[in-house]
């Protein structure tokens, strides 16, 4: 069954959910996609506001999920979203990137505050109970990776003022399995009192089923007792030629 496992992990590519290729309905918070990629796994995407106004998604240009909330406040805390991304099944190597963190400009020549600030929080997987962090890679310079804000989380901060562009992108990878993805996306600490409306894209989602399919265990069961029958049949030419052996030494 391992082997079966491994054929499957390794051969089969990874299910996608595009944007290109599906549509998320206007003025919902929520959206479940069916099958993604004919995969028999659901996914389902629900997004909560606090202390702000808030659209819900949008899709820009079939690329990018977007979301574009107008804060009340610079405190994280009170202003935020929270996602859920929600899998029928357990998935592995799960990867999607954010897109256009970043800042405003001073909210005035002297100030030291910004007009927003764009910040990615308490990013976690989950399998059934157990928490599992993700691994950041493709971080682009404009975010700033804060390690020492919060013990125990990691806070990706918009650190210059970016339109678009890569340097205000990174990506969170769960290799492990995982059914159940969230993380808040809150304003930063360093934005006005009431920061202006601002905006992030979340793009493709990736992954590979944890549990082979039906079809892949028959496979792995088949190359097994192929690999089984080919060591029988070098087990007998041998016993064969041993027993030749002892009969002429007899």
């Amino acid at each position: 069954m391992l082997l079966a496992f491994s054929v499957g992990a390794t051969s089969l590519p990874a299910v996608v959910l595009d944007w290109s290729q599906v549509t998320w309905n206007t003025g919902s918070p929520s959206q479940t996609f069916s099958d993604v990629q004919g995969s028999g796994i659901d996914i389902s995407i629900s997004t909560a506001i606090s202390g702000g106004n808030y659209s819900s998604p949008i899709q820009d240009n079939g690329e990018t999920l977007v979301l574009f909330p107008d804060w009340a406040s610079n405190y994280g805390n009170w202003s935020y979203i929270d996602v859920t991304i929600r899998f029928t099944r357990t998935v592995a190597n799960v990867s999607f990137s954010f897109e256009d963190m970043d800042r405003g400009n001073r909210a005035s020549y002297w100030s030291t505050q910004f007009t927003w600030q764009d910040v990615i929080e308490q990013a976690y997987g989950w399998n059934d109970t157990t928490r599992i962090a993700p691994t950041a890679t493709n971080i682009g310079s404009g975010v700033l990776v804060d390690t020492d804000s919060r013990p125990g989380d990691v806070l990706y901060r918009g650190n210059t003022n970016l339109n678009w562009s890569p340097d205000g992108s990174f990506t969170l990878n769960w290799e492990q399995p995982v059914d159940t993805i969230a993380f808040r996306y809150s304003s930063g600490s360093r934005a006005q009192s009431n920061p202006v409306a601002q905006v992030i894209g979340i793009s493709n989602i990736s992954f590979h089923s944890a549990v082979p399919e039906a079809g892949t265990l028959w496979f792995g069961a088949l190359l097994l007792g192929a690999l089984a029958l080919r060591s029988l049949s070098f087990v007998s030419p041998l016993r064969k030629t041993q027993r030749t052996t002892v009969s002429e030494n007899s």
